[in-house]
């Protein structure tokens, strides 16, 4: 994933939040397969969703290394759409900072139509993604 995704998220929690606010939320294991959960993006698959927003007021998109990467500023939310070519697509990746607990958190959501293995990396490198961008954030980078 291009590193102008994560200056995106970080610019956004940076005017939200003090450093060290944010809180990742899942426990990925690092190897094996990734338990299933259900899908929490709002939509039945990777290609609803990016049809719904193409026609969503206020959503703007941009290209990164072949990612569709649609922005929805007032909901604080980043999605990104893999390429053609990607092993896990098509899939959809949807980050968004939500207060709970009075913590502000960066909660990612995945819907991915591809096997099983390239849907468990896609998570992986996505978590991993998330945690360089919070850790870079609390050292005030």
């Amino acid at each position: 994933m291009p590193r102008v995704v994560c200056a995106v998220l970080a610019t956004w929690l940076a005017g939200v939040a003090a450093p060290g606010a944010a809180q990742p939320l899942s426990e990925v294991p690092r190897s094996g397969p990734i338990p299933e959960v259900r899908d929490s993006t709002g939509y039945p698959s990777a290609e609803a969703a990016l049809a719904a927003l193409r026609v969503k007021p206020g959503v703007a998109f941009s290209e990164q290394a072949g990612w569709t990467i649609a922005e929805e500023r007032e909901a604080k939310t980043l999605w990104s759409f893999t390429p053609a070519g990607h092993p896990a697509h098509p899939a959809a990746v949807k980050r968004q900072f939500v207060t709970e607990d009075g913590r502000l958190t960066l909660k990612t959501s995945i819907s991915c139509q591809a096997a099983k293995a390239p849907c468990d990396d896609l998570v992986r490198e996505f978590d991993a993604l998330n945690e360089r961008m919070i850790k870079a954030i609390r050292e005030g980078r």
